[in-house]
């Protein structure tokens, strides 16, 4: 399977010109795949990358009763072990939570094991974060289960987000992990100068920059699958993803890595 390392650049006034860049990995959608065997690809990846944070937008296991966890476990384990680690949540773990007469332990399992590292799950919540001298604020959004249905395409308005997370502190890097891309352009309206999207797995056919063919929610051509956009100098990414489940196959869409550098340059 083929895999990539995107870079992308967030160049803002908020991080002093002094300042060398702050690096961020941006990981999802691992499903409990491997780059290499129990994942020393992707940890030696991570590592030539020398981010200054790890964070993971959900779904790095999957939501199958009786299913292995323990490929997406370790490498979250791996990762805290050199790096400060912030999880989201993808709708796979979000099942596990609502649904445990289908599977059982298996959330109460992933958080145990979580709890067993320094990585913090960020579940309608935030992180303030120094990395040297620039404040960042993490936040993770716990999207209902309602804008996961197929062959819907309501949209997740401003008002509940407010509620969710609060309103942003325009003098901070403001950073959110939304699972889900449909709403990127309300991501980018609430305020965060870098949103980190996942879940299409690139659409599984790679069509262009954002389009992919066949999303989870059965959008052909979904506008937001992969890449990135702009909207007034705030930054939009939608990760193809580290893995893959049911459709076990990608075309002109590799498994991606994605690193951000948030810095300062002068026009």
């Amino acid at each position: 399977m083929k895999k990539t390392v995107t870079h992308y650049e967030l160049n803002t006034e908020k991080i002093p010109e002094s300042e060398k860049p702050v690096r961020i990995a941006f990981l999802t959608d691992l499903h409990n795949c491997t780059w290499g065997e129990h994942n020393r690809l992707l940890l030696s990846l991570i590592k030539a990358e020398k981010p200054d944070l790890v964070l993971c937008g959900g779904d790095i296991i999957t939501a199958h009763p009786g299913t292995d966890m323990e490929e997406g476990l370790s490498l979250i384990r791996r990762l805290s072990e050199s790096w400060p680690v912030y999880l989201g949540v993808g709708n796979h773990e979000l099942r596990l939570r609502l649904y445990p007469e289908v599977y059982g332990s298996m959330y109460q399992e992933y958080l145990d094991e979580v709890g067993k590292t320094s990585a913090v799950i960020l579940a309608d919540g935030k992180a303030d974060i120094m990395v040297r001298n620039v404040p960042l604020t993490v936040y993770g959004l716990d999207i209902p289960p309602f804008f996961y249905k197929r062959f819907r395409r309501e949209y997740l308005p401003m008002a509940l987000l407010k509620k969710k997370l609060g309103v942003p502190d325009s003098e901070r890097i403001n950073i959110l992990m939304a699972h889900l891309p449909r709403h990127m352009r309300n991501y980018l309206r609430f305020g965060a100068d870098i949103v980190l999207s996942g879940h299409c797995h690139g659409g599984v056919i790679g069509l262009s920059d954002n389009r992919g063919l066949i999303s989870p929610d059965f959008d052909l051509t979904a506008r937001y699958t992969r890449g990135s956009i702009n909207v007034e100098g705030r930054l939009g990414i939608i990760s193809s993803g580290l893995g893959e489940h049911t459709i076990p196959f990608r075309i002109s869409n590799p498994r991606e890595l994605v690193i951000i550098d948030i810095c300062n340059h002068k026009e």
